[in-house]
């Protein structure tokens, strides 16, 4: 994978691990959200299409070795299930948590990137806003701009407001600032 690339994906959620949010060490990895699973021999895999940016996430070592080739929901029920198996197997967890050190939430799993507001409210202009949309629109990027601009003044009177649907990134070029915000309130 290519220098560039790493860093656009390092980025993706400001240098955090997309499952547990902690800070990425230096030696992090690229996980594949939909897993591409590896044909054991070859390693080559054995659905390529979801080798894409769009499929990548930044994770800590220990959250991409536990997830392996599982998919999310996956990966959530396994979390879930490692309080069941310190109550049956660990003597320690259990020691701890008798004498009030541990305390079990029974809250879901939820993972970082699903806690981030992929909105913000800065606004970029000039030569920033343009480059920002020109790198967005370059790569047909619906990742790139999220949790970076929602609005943009591109110089000149022209505003291009950026959002997202359903993970797609939809762009709208307004004429004046009142338009732009008025798309970004529908």
């Amino acid at each position: 994978m290519r220098k560039q690339d790493r860093e656009l994906i390092y980025k993706k959620y400001q240098g955090r691990c997309a499952y547990c949010g902690c800070e990425l060490p230096d030696r992090w990895h690229v996980d594949h959200i939909k897993p591409v699973v590896r044909n054991p021999r070859s390693g080559i895999p054995e659905l390529p299409e979801r080798d894409n940016y769009d499929n990548y996430n930044p994770s800590c070592p220990s959250c991409n070795i536990v997830k392996g080739s599982i998919t999310l929901e996956q990966f959530r029920e396994h979390i879930s299930y490692f309080i069941t198996s310190l109550n049956l197997y660990s003597t320690q967890y259990k020691f701890a948590k008798k004498y009030g050190l541990v305390q079990e939430t029974g809250n879901p799993v939820v993972f970082y990137f699903e806690t981030i507001n992929q909105k913000t409210d800065t606004i970029l202009t000039g030569k920033e806003a343009k480059k920002a949309y020109e790198k967005a629109t370059k790569y047909n990027n619906r990742d790139l701009l999220k949790g970076i601009v929602e609005y943009c003044d591109l110089g000149g009177g022209v505003y291009v407001a950026f959002s997202t649907l359903n993970g797609n990134l939809i762009t709208q070029v307004c004429d004046t600032f009142e338009q732009a915000m008025e798309y970004l309130s529908e």
